[in-house]
Protein backbone atom coordinates (compact mmCIF):
# COMPACT_ATOMS: atom_id res chain seq x y z
CA UNK A 1 0.00 0.00 0.00
CA UNK A 2 1.34 3.39 -0.98
CA UNK A 3 0.82 6.17 1.59
CA UNK A 4 -0.09 9.54 0.30
CA UNK A 5 1.08 12.78 1.86
CA UNK A 6 -2.30 13.37 3.59
CA UNK A 7 -2.26 9.88 5.16
CA UNK A 8 1.27 10.46 6.47
CA UNK A 9 0.16 13.82 7.94
CA UNK A 10 -2.80 12.26 9.69
CA UNK A 11 -0.66 9.47 11.03
CA UNK A 12 1.93 11.94 12.32
CA UNK A 13 -0.78 14.17 13.82
CA UNK A 14 -2.33 11.15 15.55
CA UNK A 15 1.03 10.21 17.07
CA UNK A 16 1.56 13.77 18.30
CA UNK A 17 -1.90 13.91 19.90
CA UNK A 18 -1.44 10.53 21.57
CA UNK A 19 1.98 11.59 22.83
CA UNK A 20 0.63 14.85 24.26
CA UNK A 21 -2.28 13.06 25.92
CA UNK A 22 0.10 10.55 27.46
CA UNK A 23 2.30 13.32 28.83
CA UNK A 24 -0.78 15.12 30.20
CA UNK A 25 -2.07 11.98 31.95
CA UNK A 26 1.34 11.24 33.45
CA UNK A 27 1.66 14.88 34.52
CA UNK A 28 -1.73 14.93 36.20
CA UNK A 29 -1.13 11.58 37.84
CA UNK A 30 2.18 12.62 39.36
CA UNK A 31 1.41 16.22 40.24
CA UNK A 32 0.25 17.46 43.60
CA UNK A 33 0.00 14.51 45.95
CA UNK A 34 3.29 12.92 45.00
CA UNK A 35 5.07 16.23 45.45
CA UNK A 36 3.32 16.72 48.79
CA UNK A 37 4.31 13.25 49.94
CA UNK A 38 7.93 13.83 48.98
CA UNK A 39 7.82 17.15 50.80
CA UNK A 40 6.22 15.48 53.79
CA UNK A 41 9.04 12.98 54.05
CA UNK A 42 11.64 15.72 53.85
CA UNK A 43 9.81 17.87 56.38
CA UNK A 44 9.24 15.02 58.80
CA UNK A 45 12.91 14.12 58.65
CA UNK A 46 13.82 17.71 59.46
CA UNK A 47 11.64 17.63 62.59
CA UNK A 48 9.05 20.24 61.63
CA UNK A 49 5.29 20.25 61.24
CA UNK A 50 4.16 18.99 57.84
CA UNK A 51 0.96 19.92 56.03
CA UNK A 52 -0.25 17.05 53.85
CA UNK A 53 -3.62 16.64 52.17
CA UNK A 54 -5.45 19.11 54.42
CA UNK A 55 -3.92 17.94 57.69
CA UNK A 56 -1.09 19.42 59.74
CA UNK A 57 1.04 16.74 61.41
CA UNK A 58 3.86 17.00 63.92
CA UNK A 59 5.65 14.85 66.47
CA UNK A 60 6.09 16.44 69.89
CA UNK A 61 8.02 15.40 72.99
CA UNK A 62 5.04 15.09 75.30
CA UNK A 63 2.61 12.40 76.43
CA UNK A 64 -0.90 12.08 75.03
CA UNK A 65 -2.54 13.40 78.26
CA UNK A 66 -0.20 16.44 78.31
CA UNK A 67 -0.94 17.25 74.65
CA UNK A 68 -4.66 16.75 75.20
CA UNK A 69 -4.57 19.35 77.99
CA UNK A 70 -2.49 21.63 75.75
CA UNK A 71 -5.02 21.27 72.92
CA UNK A 72 -7.93 22.21 75.20
CA UNK A 73 -5.99 25.17 76.61
CA UNK A 74 -5.06 26.32 73.09
CA UNK A 75 -8.68 26.20 71.94
CA UNK A 76 -9.74 28.23 74.99
CA UNK A 77 -6.99 30.79 74.27
CA UNK A 78 -8.33 31.10 70.72
CA UNK A 79 -11.96 31.42 71.96
CA UNK A 80 -12.91 28.17 70.25
CA UNK A 81 -15.41 25.84 71.96
CA UNK A 82 -14.47 22.27 72.87
CA UNK A 83 -17.19 20.20 71.21
CA UNK A 84 -15.71 16.76 71.90
CA UNK A 85 -12.96 15.61 74.25
CA UNK A 86 -12.07 11.91 74.52
CA UNK A 87 -8.83 10.22 75.35
CA UNK A 88 -6.65 7.88 77.33
CA UNK A 89 -2.88 7.42 77.64
CA UNK A 90 -2.52 6.09 74.07
CA UNK A 91 -4.80 8.27 71.97
CA UNK A 92 -6.98 11.35 72.23
CA UNK A 93 -9.41 13.31 70.07
CA UNK A 94 -10.46 16.90 70.64
CA UNK A 95 -12.98 18.58 68.35
CA UNK A 96 -14.02 22.20 67.98
CA UNK A 97 -15.57 24.67 65.54
CA UNK A 98 -14.34 27.95 64.14
CA UNK A 99 -16.47 31.09 64.26
CA UNK A 100 -17.42 30.53 60.61
CA UNK A 101 -18.61 26.98 61.34
CA UNK A 102 -15.65 24.89 60.14
CA UNK A 103 -15.06 21.73 62.15
CA UNK A 104 -11.67 21.27 63.81
CA UNK A 105 -10.22 17.85 64.58
CA UNK A 106 -7.17 17.40 66.78
CA UNK A 107 -5.95 13.80 67.02
CA UNK A 108 -3.10 12.74 69.28
CA UNK A 109 -1.46 9.31 69.10
CA UNK A 110 1.24 7.94 71.39
CA UNK A 111 4.53 6.93 69.80
CA UNK A 112 6.39 6.36 73.09
CA UNK A 113 5.39 7.27 76.65
CA UNK A 114 6.98 10.71 76.18
CA UNK A 115 6.50 11.35 72.43
CA UNK A 116 3.26 11.73 70.47
CA UNK A 117 2.03 12.49 66.98
CA UNK A 118 -0.44 15.38 66.63
CA UNK A 119 -2.73 15.82 63.60
CA UNK A 120 -4.84 18.94 63.13
CA UNK A 121 -7.45 19.42 60.40
CA UNK A 122 -9.54 22.57 60.07
CA UNK A 123 -12.55 22.07 57.80
CA UNK A 124 -13.04 19.21 55.37
CA UNK A 125 -10.60 20.63 52.81
CA UNK A 126 -8.09 21.82 55.41
CA UNK A 127 -6.87 25.28 56.40
CA UNK A 128 -3.13 25.33 56.93
CA UNK A 129 -2.95 28.81 58.45
CA UNK A 130 -5.51 28.05 61.16
CA UNK A 131 -4.06 24.60 61.85
CA UNK A 132 -0.59 26.09 62.34
CA UNK A 133 -2.00 28.74 64.66
CA UNK A 134 -3.65 26.05 66.81
CA UNK A 135 -0.40 24.02 66.90
CA UNK A 136 1.67 27.08 67.87
CA UNK A 137 -0.77 27.85 70.68
CA UNK A 138 -0.66 24.20 71.83
CA UNK A 139 3.15 24.34 72.01
CA UNK A 140 2.94 27.24 74.46
CA UNK A 141 0.94 25.03 76.85
CA UNK A 142 3.22 21.98 76.83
Amino acid sequence: MILTRSTKSISRLTRIVIGLLTIAVIGIGTSGCAVLLLGAGAGAGAGGAVYVMGKLEDELNASVPALRKAAIAALKDLDMPVVKDRGDKLTATVESRTADGKRVWITIDSMTPSRSKVSIRVGYMGDETRARRILETMRRHI
